[in-house]
């Protein structure tokens, strides 16, 4: 159960520095379509 905490936590840095980045370089259309595609891989009780 640690093992996949620990992906889970990495895969949420890895999609936040994504978001980030195309948020800094302005690339709105890019970031809504990236967190539509990252909204289907976390569990809908994950989102706060």
């Amino acid at each position: 159960c640690t093992y996949l905490f620990v992906i889970f936590v990495a895969a949420v840095d890895i999609y936040a520095a994504v978001a980030k980045s195309l948020a800094e370089r302005k690339k709105g259309n890019q970031l809504t379509e990236f967190l539509r595609n990252i909204k289907g891989t976390i569990d809908d009780s994950d989102w706060d």
